[in-house]
């Protein structure tokens, strides 16, 4: 074969003999472009699948705060209640009991068992 000479193959013009410049410029269009969209596509995959991992993460992580939330919540609710008992039953125990005395500040319920049968 004598250089320079063009050699036919089935994808791409080969040429034989000449410098890096001509090789290159011999490699049909398309092949450059399909090479240029796959890289191109793979930057996006990387990119959705960076993206992706970000939103995870956040899911994640609000979810985990809001857990908290929750908690510290229910923990500030029981507090109040267990509160609010102790104080209810320290009054009823300054009040002597259960059963308050009759005072003009304290009035029996009309609708009390007690109530009417004492009457």
């Amino acid at each position: 074969m004598e250089p320079g000479k063009d050699v036919k193959n089935d994808s791409c013009a080969v040429t034989h003999g000449a410098g890096p410049e001509q090789d290159a410029a011999a490699v049909p269009l398309p092949d450059r472009r399909r090479n240029g969209r796959g890289r191109i596509r793979s930057y996006t995959y990387f990119l959705i699948t960076i993206w992706t991992l970000v939103i995870a993460i956040s899911l994640g992580w609000n979810l985990y705060l809001a857990r908290q939330e929750i908690r510290a919540m229910a923990l500030t609710t029981a507090r109040i209640n267990y509160d609010k008992d102790l104080l209810y039953r320290r009054w009823a125990t300054l009040h002597g009991g259960v059963y308050v005395p009759v005072t003009p500040d304290t009035p029996p319920t009309p609708t009390s068992p007690i109530c009417r049968s004492g009457t």
